[in-house]
């Protein structure tokens, strides 16, 4: 979460390895910083 806006500038069109159970990271927010410009792959 921290490092979000960093994530958004880089040269990567996905992410793999979102795991919001286990990591306390707020899906909404992280939708909000990179799902307009990047893919976001994830597990439930």
């Amino acid at each position: 979460m921290p490092i979000l806006d960093y994530l958004a500038e880089l040269p990567f069109d996905a992410y793999d390895g979102i795991e919001p159970a286990l990591g306390n990271q707020d899906m909404k927010i992280l939708a909000q910083k990179l799902g307009g410009r990047k893919r976001i792959w994830g597990r439930c």
